[in-house]
């Protein structure tokens, strides 16, 4: 009762005038799905191995900036004598 009251009152006319067609090529299906899938992996994988790839470029290079010295570093220890005052 409520519906055809508020369709008087909006002003609006809804009308229906051609049969819905029935699609001759379906679309879907298990197959769309599973390429579907497929290329979503595939797009992970790609976009995962991009962000190791520049997390390594960029982590060998700050190493480098914070220690100032590219390669190894050489340290040389003197031993105390173990007795005091001698």
């Amino acid at each position: 009762m409520l519906a055809p009251a508020l369709l008087e009152v909006s002003g609006v006319e809804f009308q229906i005038v051609d049969q819905p067609r029935v699609s001759e090529k379906p679309s879907g299906g298990e197959r769309t799905a599973v390429i579907i899938a497929f290329v979503a992996l595939a797009a992970g994988a790609g976009l995962a191995a991009l962000l190791v790839l520049v997390g390594t470029l960029i982590g060998g290079r700050t190493r480098q900036v914070r220690s100032g010295v590219p390669g190894r570093v050489r340290v040389d220890v003197v031993t105390a004598p173990s007795t005091p005052g001698k």
